[in-house]
């Protein structure tokens, strides 16, 4: 009778240019590129199946979930919020990389039961998510600007004609979201919200 072969727990931290990488059974952590190449190579290295918690961060997390979903491994996006509470639950007083890359695959150890295996988009679903989120973030720099300057004197006139250019573009992004709404046929649920 075959046995069932287990898979390696690992947990990933994620910045623009590396990712650490724990290893939970061996406890040992390495970095790597944060590109398509680096990824596959450490993902075409590693020896049996792999369950992946991953701390999203920005978009930077996307390729490596990519990757390892795509080779049929377990992926978890693990909540930034959560891993925070988490670290000072367990006494965790350093934030540094390979720790929070340690720190991921002990929660993912303990509430893998718990959490939802992460899926991929598909493309026009995941452009309509990105342009969302940038739209946010837009937003919320032109909350920051209305807050930050003010009472510029002669400089006023320019940072309102910034902040106009800035609401003129959230209005074209918010334009292209209806449309892209309606090509994935959510007006139902969009209208619902």
């Amino acid at each position: 009778m075959a046995q069932r072969v287990q898979e390696s727990v690992i947990g990933v931290d994620v910045s623009k240019n590396t990712l650490d990488v724990n290893v939970l059974a061996s406890e040992e952590t390495c970095s790597i590129d944060n590109e398509v190449k680096s990824i596959k190579r450490w993902l075409d290295g590693s020896s049996g199946p792999l369950c992946a918690g991953i701390e999203p961060t920005n978009s930077y997390h996307i390729a490596f979930a990519q990757a390892a979903h795509s080779r049929g491994h377990q992926v978890y996006l693990i909540d930034p919020y959560r891993l925070a509470h988490y670290r000072e639950g367990v006494g965790q007083r350093v934030k540094a990389d390979h720790q929070d890359a340690q720190l991921v695959a002990r929660y993912l150890h303990r509430e893998a039961a718990e959490l939802p295996l992460w899926e991929p988009f598909k493309e026009g679903p995941q452009r309509f998510w990105r342009l969302l989120k940038r739209r946010a973030t837009l937003v919320q720099s032109v909350t920051r600007l209305r807050q930050s300057l003010t009472d510029l004197g002669s400089l006023q006139n320019d940072i309102d004609r910034l902040i106009k250019h800035c609401q003129k573009t959230i209005k074209k992004m918010e334009r292209t979201l209806l449309v892209k709404v309606r090509a994935l046929g959510w007006e139902t649920q969009v209208h619902r919200c």
